[in-house]
């Protein structure tokens, strides 16, 4: 149960969820009685509070903030290799705290620090989903972070400073590694306060180069990536609630993240909100009133599950017409927890101008 609170706890988006988060705290049923997670895995009681405005200040914020209770990194992209051949990206870097302070016994494998890591690797054309998970305890230098100079790290998965401002990321497991530097092309976009019960920002366009290996054969690759980032204590979504993430890069310089809440008995009707963030780094939070977001289409994978795996996108106030859908139908995730989560493609227009983009979709909440 420790596994999956981490799980849910990193998918929670940074700016994306000014208003998403406040809505599902609003309009989610009380969770059915049974063990408390946050008793399991060390409660946020003791750890940096989140309250009042946070001062961010970069790239020092791309670092750990050790004395919250929870933090994340995590990275999602399209790669585009030679010969027009497509891949898709996640990496996942989530540490828990089990207790503030320091560990109460001297030993070298004492830790009050748990982490967990996700890698995934599409290969868009073979249609095949390579993912990994680990976990390990902030002991033995075997997981940790530090912000001067920047690094992030679980075992050999790293995410560390480049130069004049980029990130790189390492990390490899089984037949696959990415070996990936990343600039920022716009400022990350943030809230002045907490969001809900924590912090974050996130820096939607980041442009990639760097090496893709796979199955023995190694790919010059370059695209585009997105980082979420949150540190506070992320909460434990209730289990009668369902939640859609959409995010999309779209190429008039402009990113849409859209959130859907929904109960997963249908009793009530879906809550639509997100974000749109213009080419130049302003943002615009939309509220239901404002989209039309319907489901064109579903896929039932051979876990029987079915998800939604297809969208009709409707913002009016911005002249915003797109159909959305999965870049390859089968990419739900066997991990801690079962959920679909993957690269998707978007085709439309703003107002009579055409428009197309990518990005990554997340379907939590539809199984067991």
């Amino acid at each position: 149960m420790s596994k999956r609170l981490i799980l849910m706890a990193a998918a929670a988006m940074a700016l994306a969820v000014v208003l998403w988060l406040i809505l599902a705290t609003s309009t989610a049923p009380t969770r059915p009685p049974g063990p408390d997670l946050n008793a399991l895995l060390g409660n946020p009681t003791g750890f940096e509070p989140v309250a009042g405005p946070w001062n961010y200040r970069f790239p020092a914020d791309h670092g750990p903030h050790p004395g919250f209770h929870t933090e994340n990194w995590y990275f999602t992209g399209h790669l585009q290799a030679t010969a027009g051949r497509s891949f898709a990206f996640q990496l996942l870097l989530t540490r828990v705290g089990l207790k503030p302070g320091r560990p109460d016994r001297p030993s070298a494998w004492a830790s009050h620090r748990l982490w967990r890591g996700q890698l995934v690797v599409t290969d868009l054309a073979a249609g095949r989903v390579y993912a990994f998970e680990r976990f390990s305890r902030a002991a033995l230098g075997l997981a940790g972070a530090k912000t001067r100079p920047l690094r992030v790290w679980l075992e050999d998965w790293t995410l560390s400073a480049g130069q004049e401002g980029s990130l790189q990321l390492s990390a490899g497991q089984g037949p696959v590694a990415v070996e990936l530097t990343l600039d920022l092309l716009k400022p990350p976009a943030r809230s002045a306060g907490p969001v809900g019960p924590f912090y974050g920002y996130a820096a939607s366009r980041l442009a990639v180069r760097g090496t893709l290996n796979l199955a023995g054969r190694s790919w010059p690759v370059t695209g585009l990536a997105w980082l979420d980032r949150a540190w506070g204590a992320l909460p434990l979504g209730g289990g009668a609630v369902a939640r859609d993430r959409l995010l999309l890069q779209l190429d008039d310089g402009r990113e849409l993240a859209l959130s859907r809440l929904r109960r997963r008995d249908g009793s009530r009707p879906p809550i639509d909100t997100g974000m749109l963030i213009a080419a130049d780094g302003s943002i615009t939070v939309l509220e239901r009133s404002q989209l039309e977001l319907v489901v064109t289409d579903h896929w039932q994978s051979p876990s029987g599950i079915r998800y939604p795996a297809g969208w009709q996108l409707r913002l009016p106030a911005a002249g915003l017409e797109l159909t959305i859908e999965p870049e390859l139908a089968d990419q739900e995730l066997d991990l801690t927890m079962r959920y679909w989560g993957g690269a998707i493609r978007a085709r439309g227009h703003a107002g009579a101008a055409p428009l197309t983009g990518r990005g990554h979709g997340e379907l939590t909440g539809y199984g067991d």
